[in-house]
């Protein structure tokens, strides 16, 4: 599933073409069809540590937080740059969705998962 917040290129398009489902965000939370939401952006994709680490909280994810921090690595021309950590891993009735990527409710515990996205730069 894409969510398009508003883009102005033709990602939705894009992603509609290869079978995604694409859902026009309007403020409120995306209906989607589980509760765990990994909010990426279209430069961005998954390292494979960042994978292993998704696929291990699957078997412990009971009792933690209910948002998760993701590093950034950004590729530019010279190499790769650690960037702040974001929210982006998310139970999708404990956070905002009035901005871009969702913001954690006040008292929500946020947790850390190891790995990161990598956002690649484009030529």
């Amino acid at each position: 599933m894409v969510v398009d917040a508003g883009s102005t290129d033709n990602t939705a398009e894009v992603a509609q073409r290869f079978g995604a489902r694409v859902v026009r965000k309007t403020g409120r939370a995306p209906k989607v069809n589980h509760d765990w939401v990994l909010c990426i952006r279209p430069d961005e994709a998954l390292f494979e540590a960042l994978e292993a680490s998704l696929y291990d909280w699957k078997s412990v994810a009971l009792d933690g937080p209910l948002a998760y921090r993701v590093a950034i690595s950004e590729e530019f021309e010279g190499g790769w740059r650690e960037l702040s950590p974001e929210v982006r891993f998310v139970h999708r009735g404990h956070v905002s969705w009035d901005h871009g990527m969702p913001r954690p409710l006040p008292g929500v515990d946020v947790g850390v998962l190891q790995g990161a996205l990598a956002r690649l730069f484009s030529y």
